[in-house]
Formats: structure tokens, sequence, C-alpha cells
């Protein structure tokens, strides 16, 4: 998505001198971090049995241990994962 660099807050420049504003390409989402279960399934709109089931077949990426008891996603296999069943 392009962006100005001038611009706050994802509203549209409002510089009077356009050789003030650059714009530049920004990437919308973060795809840094891991997403929890919860978050995995509001994204993938799935529900957290059929995540499950769909992993216990290999049809969905695997978590990560973060913690003795806590796991996540890589946001980027989540997103690789849901780009790859879109065009299925």
């Amino acid at each position: 998505m392009l962006r100005c660099s001038l611009a706050r807050d994802g509203r549209s420049c409002r510089s009077s001198v356009p050789k003030k504003c650059r714009w530049e390409f920004r990437p919308v989402f973060e795809l840094q971090g891991y997403y929890t279960l919860r978050e995995v399934c509001k994204l993938t709109t799935l529900s957290a049995t059929t995540i499950w089931r769909l992993r216990r077949a290999d049809k969905f990426p695997a978590p990560e241990r973060l913690t003795s008891g806590r796991i996540g996603w890589l946001k980027t296999v989540i997103h690789l994962w849901m780009a790859n069943r879109s065009t299925q």
C-alpha cells in the first residue's frame, strides 16, 4: 500500500508543498512475531477444534513452543498458509 511519509495514522497527506510529500511503499501487516491460537482462529475464521484437526492431518502449520506453557504460530507462516489455501 502506498502511503505518504508525512502522513500520520494512515490519514492522507495534507502537505501544501508537493515536493515535501514523499510516497513510499509500506507493508500493511507487520509480519514479525507470533500469533496465539485465539488470534489464528480470528484471522483464519476456523475454530480451534478445526485447526487441531487440520494440524493432526498435516494440513495446517505446526505451532512453536515459546515457553513451557505457551505456543504460537509465526505470522509469516500463517499468512503463507492462507495465501496457499486461497489459490487451491
